[in-house]
C-alpha cells in the first residue's frame, strides 16, 4: 500500500499483516507514517495504491468498524459535559447501554471522576477517557495512537496493565508510540517505519536480538547505515 500527500510519500509500498490476538507495536520517527497507517485501517484516509482488508472488509465498512475501537491522536470531548455524559453520547450513537459506559470508565480508572466536567480533567485523564471511548463496544481490535501521552508514571503502568488485560481476553491491540520502553513492555511484535517505508517487521525478541534493549535496536535500525534485513 502507498499513500502520498502532494509530493510527500507518507507510506511507500507498505506490506503489513496483523495477526489475531497479538499486541502489535508501530514505531518510527515523527513523520514516519504511523498515524497515517492507523487512519487508513479505519477508512479515514484512502491509499493511493494497493489495498487494505479489515476482517475481510474494506476499511471504513460498517461490518469492520463495529469490531474496532480506536483512539487516534488527542481525543476530543465536549468540555462542559462530564466524562460519563460524553461517553453516553457516543454510546447512544452506537446503540449501546449505560452499562457499557460504566464498565469502560471503571476499566480505565475514571469511575470516581466520571461525573466531573471534562474541562477540569488533566491531559492524562482525557487520554484515559479516550481509551474508555475506544472500549465502549468491547472491540475485537483496539487501535491506540500514543496511549500514554500525558500520563504520569503510575498512569503509564496502569495503561500497560490495561493493554495487557485486553490482549489476554483475546482482542488484538495495535499501539503506535514513541515511548520505546512501553512498546518493549507490552508488544509481542513490532513494525518500524522510517520515511514511510518498513525497515523492520518481526517479533520483538528478533528485533532486540544482539542489543541491550528496544531503544538501542531502534536507533541502530533508523540510522542511515542501518541494515534493513530485519523483516521476516
Amino acid at each position: 500500500m502507498t499513500k502520498r500527500f502532494g509530493e510527500t510519500v507518507a507510506l511507500d509500498s507498505v506490506d503489513v499483516s496483523v495477526r489475531p490476538g497479538e499486541v502489535y507495536g508501530i514505531l518510527g520517527p515523527n513523520g514516519a507514517g504511523k498515524t497515517t497507517l492507523l487512519r487508513i485501517i479505519l477508512g479515514l484516509v484512502r491509499p493511493d495504491a494497493g489495498s487494505v482488508s479489515v476482517f475481510g472488509e474494506r476499511p471504513g465498512a460498517g461490518a469492520a468498524l463495529r469490531r474496532i475501537g480506536s483512539m487516534i491522536e488527542t481525543p476530543a470531548f465536549i468540555p462542559g459535559f462530564s466524562g460519563r455524559t460524553n461517553l453516553r453520547v457516543l454510546a447512544r450513537a452506537c446503540g449501546l447501554s449505560d452499562d457499557h459506559v460504566t464498565n469502560a470508565l471503571a476499566r480505565v480508572g475514571l469511575a470516581d471522576a466520571a461525573d466531573r466536567s471534562v474541562k477540569g480533567y488533566s491531559l492524562g485523564m482525557r487520554q484515559r477517557l479516550g481509551v474508555a471511548a475506544a472500549l465502549l463496544a468491547k472491540p475485537d481490535v483496539l487501535l491506540l495512537d500514543e496511549p500514554t501521552n500525558g500520563l504520569d508514571p503510575a498512569g503509564v503502568v496502569a495503561m500497560r496493565d490495561l493493554i495487557a488485560g485486553i490482549a489476554s481476553e483475546g482482542a488484538t491491540v495495535v499501539v503506535s508510540s514513541h515511548v520505546l520502553s512501553e512498546i518493549e513492555h507490552i508488544c509481542t511484535r513490532v513494525i518500524v517505519l522510517d520515511a514511510g517505508s518498513v525497515i523492520a517487521d518481526a517479533d520483538l525478541t528478533d528485533i532486540t536480538h544482539g542489543h541491550r534493549n528496544l531503544e538501542e535496536a531502534f536507533f541502530a535500525l533508523t540510522t542511515p547505515a542501518a541494515d534493513a534485513s530485519w523483516t521476516e
